[in-house]
Order: C-alpha cells, then sequence, then structure tokens
C-alpha cells in the first residue's frame, strides 16, 4: 500500500513537471496567463492567452462588469529576433503593431490579432467567472522563443461600457526548458524557480520513505 502512495506521488511531481510555461497579470480583477504550449527553443511556438474573473463582481472581483467578448489583443513583438507570421483563434485576423480602444491600429512594437465581427456584434454578457482561451501560433524568421522576455498584454474588450480599460502591463518572463534542466523526465516548458521547489519536495518525500524503512527493518546494507 505505501509502495502505491509512493508511486502515486511521484506520478504527481512528474505530471507537475510537464505543466506548460505560463506567465500572469492581474488587472480591474481580471487574470492573464499567457501559457507557452509547446517548446519555446524553436521558430515557431503556440501559446494560450487564459482569462479568468471575468464579470465576477464583490471584492477583489472584475471591477468593470458587462464584459462580452474580446475584439482585440495584442503582444509587444519577441524582440530581438523577428517575428514573420502568426495565427490567431478562429475569427482573429494577425495585424502588426498595437491596439488602442477601437482595436488594432498598426503602430508601435507590437503584433495584435482583432475579430472584426465582434465589433459589429460582440455577444451577450458573459456569465460571472465565464473563462476565455484564446489559442495563437507565432512563427519567428529566425532565433527562437526564448528571448521572449516579460511579453507585454494589451487587450479590448467588448461589452457594456464604452472603454475598457487596454491593461497595458507586462505578464513575463517566460522561460523554456531547455534553460531549466536537461534530461529531464518529464520534458516540457515550466515556469521559473518553480521546478527546482518541485523537485526538493520529490526528493524529500524519497528520502523522508527510506527513513521510516529504515525505522521499520534495521539499518539497510549498502
Amino acid at each position: 500500500m505505501k509502495k502505491l502512495v509512493v508511486i502515486a506521488a511521484a506520478g504527481a511531481c512528474l505530471a507537475a513537471m510537464s505543466l506548460p510555461a505560463r506567465a500572469s497579470v492581474m488587472a480591474d480583477g481580471i487574470t492573464y496567463t499567457l501559457q507557452a504550449l509547446t517548446d519555446l527553443n524553436s521558430t515557431t511556438a503556440d501559446f494560450n492567452l487564459h482569462i479568468t474573473g471575468i464579470n465576477v463582481t464583490g471584492v477583489g472581483g472584475d471591477t468593470e462588469g458587462g464584459r462580452k467578448s474580446v475584439g482585440s489583443f495584442a503582444f509587444g513583438d519577441p524582440l530581438p529576433v523577428n517575428l514573420a507570421s502568426g495565427v490567431g483563434p478562429a475569427g482573429y485576423n494577425f495585424l502588426p503593431g498595437g491596439l488602442n480602444s477601437g482595436g488594432c491600429d498598426g503602430s508601435g512594437a507590437f503584433f495584435c490579432f482583432q475579430n472584426p465581427a465582434l465589433y459589429i456584434t460582440p455577444g451577450p454578457v458573459l456569465a460571472a467567472g465565464a473563462v476565455l482561451d484564446l489559442a495563437f501560433s507565432l512563427t519567428l524568421s529566425s532565433g527562437n522563443f526564448l528571448a521572449w522576455n516579460a511579453p507585454h498584454l494589451k487587450i479590448d474588450w467588448l461589452g457594456e461600457k464604452n472603454n475598457y480599460d487596454l491593461v497595458s502591463l507586462s505578464v513575463g518572463p517566460i522561460v523554456g526548458v531547455s534553460t531549466q534542466c536537461t534530461n529531464c523526465a518529464a520534458p516540457g516548458p515550466v515556469v521559473g524557480a518553480g521546478i527546482p521547489a518541485l523537485l526538493t519536495a520529490c526528493f524529500g518525500m524519497f528520502g523522508l520513505n527510506r527513513w521510516r524503512r529504515r525505522r521499520q527493518t534495521g539499518p539497510i546494507s549498502v
């Protein structure tokens, strides 16, 4: 039974090690999490903008409310590498430049995704606590995404409010797995110092189990 517990715990450790790289920022009660879904040490990578806390009322909740949809969103260019192209979520067009309250405006060192149809019909007000996932892919003409540190987010919400906060905050840094470990048991993008702490906890668990067995059975010959 104890072996099963140890194996299950080890599996949980390895599963946690495979979590995608991510960076988050909170603004106006909304949490924006940029997730790297593929290895960042490449010229093409997949990402997801995970948005939570939408239209939640009360202390610490959405301070603007009435949100219906995201008309457009933009990130700072992954300089000093060269962004060649991007593919946005269904219905969103890829455009160079940042955005303003009217959508992508083509200015600044940004790239932008915009859904023109939503500016005509933004849809119904989203339920309190609704979650949005906006997946997109980026391709570089050279270099890799490991150099994309502290990407800057801008987002244009559509809803009952005339003009929502465009956020304009950093959600970085995002770090690729190749900068964190070698020959990992469960390779995948990781975030910052989370993996060293996780490894310490995992090895501590196995050490504790070994100590318990020594107390029960006496010294272990080596």
